[in-house]
C-alpha cells in the first residue's frame, strides 16, 4: 500500500529530474537578471541626467534618421545570409519570409532571452512544416559562426589602427582571446572545407565514440557530424563572411550617424573599435541579453 512500484520509482526520477533543471535554469536566469541590474544601477549613479536629457533635446535630426533606417537595411543582409546558409539544410524559405522572420525575432529579444528570442523563435518559424529541423540548428550556429569571425577581425584591426595609449592597453589585455576565437574558427572551417582534416576528425570521433561510452560523446559526435552540411561548400562559407562584413560596417555606420546626431567629437575609427568592443562583450553570456553590460 505505501510501497513504490517500478513505473511510480522510473516517473518519480524524471519529474523530480525535471524539476532540478527547472531550478537551474530559474537560477541561472534569476543571477543574469542580477547582473544586469547591477550593471545599471552602477551606470546609472555616474549619469548626469540633466546632461543626458539636454543632449537629447539637441539630436540631429537628419542623421537619426538616417540611422533610423541602417537596421532596416542590416535585416536584409542578414536574411540573405540565412537564405545562403540554409541552402545545405533542405530548408527553404523565400527571402522576404525570412525578412519577415528576423523582424519578430528582434521583437521578441526585446523582452525574451537572446536564446528564446533569435534562436528558438528562428528555428520554429523557418522550419514550420519543413524537413531539415535538426540541420537547421547547425545552421544557426553556423552563421552565428560568421558574425563572431568577423566581429573578432574587426575588433583586432580597428584597435591597431587607432594606435594610441588607451586602445594599445586593450589590445594587449584581449589580444588573446581574439587570437584564440579566431584560430578556433579557422580550425573549423578548415575542417568544413578540406576534405583530409574532415575525414581525419570523423576518424578520430567514431574511435573515441568506440572507445567510450559516454552520451556526451554521443551528443558531440552527432552535433559535429551536422556540420556535415557544409563539407566542401567554399562559396557557402566566403559569401556568409562577405555578408556579416557587410552587416557589421552598416552596425558601425549606424553607430557613427549616431554619435553625429549628438554632436560627439569622435571619428569613425574609434567609433568603430568602441562599437566592436561593446558587441564583443554583449554577446557574453553573464547578463539578460547584454542588458547592463552593453551600457556599461
Amino acid at each position: 500500500m505505501f510501497g513504490y512500484s517500478l513505473q511510480d520509482a522510473f516517473f518519480l526520477k524524471i519529474w523530480s529530474s525535471a524539476k532540478l533543471k527547472t531550478f537551474q535554469m530559474s537560477y541561472k536566469f534569476l543571477i543574469k537578471v542580477v547582473i544586469s541590474l547591477f550593471f545599471l544601477i552602477g551606470v546609472s549613479l555616474k549619469i548626469d541626467f540633466a546632461s543626458l536629457l539636454k543632449a537629447l533635446l539637441s539630436i540631429d535630426l537628419k542623421y537619426y534618421l538616417i540611422s533610423l533606417l541602417i537596421p532596416i537595411a542590416n535585416n536584409i543582409v542578414l536574411a540573405q545570409k540565412y537564405k545562403i546558409a540554409m541552402k545545405p539544410s533542405g530548408v527553404h524559405q523565400p527571402l522576404s519570409n525570412l525578412i519577415k522572420i528576423n523582424f519578430i525575432c528582434h521583437f521578441y529579444s526585446m523582452f525574451l532571452s537572446s536564446f528564446i528570442g533569435q534562436s528558438v523563435v528562428r528555428w520554429h518559424m523557418s522550419t514550420k512544416n519543413q524537413e531539415g529541423r535538426i540541420k537547421f540548428i547547425a545552421v544557426m550556429f553556423f552563421e552565428r559562426s560568421t558574425f563572431f569571425f568577423i566581429l573578432l577581425l574587426a575588433l583586432t584591426v580597428t584597435l591597431k589602427i587607432s594606435a594610441n595609449q588607451i586602445t594599445d592597453k586593450i589590445f594587449d589585455t584581449v589580444y588573446p582571446f581574439l587570437l584564440t576565437g579566431m584560430s578556433c574558427l579557422i580550425i573549423f572551417y578548415s575542417y568544413l572545407n578540406f576534405t583530409f582534416f574532415f575525414n581525419f576528425a570523423k576518424r578520430v570521433l567514431i574511435i573515441i565514440k568506440k572507445k567510450n561510452t559516454f552520451i556526451i560523446l554521443t551528443k558531440l559526435n552527432s552535433f559535429i557530424n551536422s556540420f556535415s552540411i557544409f563539407e566542401g561548400k567554399l562559396n557557402i562559407l566566403t559569401s556568409t563572411l562577405f555578408l556579416s562584413i557587410v552587416w557589421h560596417l552598416f552596425f558601425l555606420f549606424r553607430v557613427y550617424l549616431l554619435v553625429l546626431s549628438l554632436a560627439i567629437p569622435l571619428d569613425f575609427i574609434n567609433i568603430s573599435w568602441m562599437a566592436s568592443f561593446v558587441l564583443f562583450f554583449q554577446i557574453l553570456p553573464i547578463s539578460f541579453n547584454g542588458i547592463g553590460v552593453r551600457e556599461a
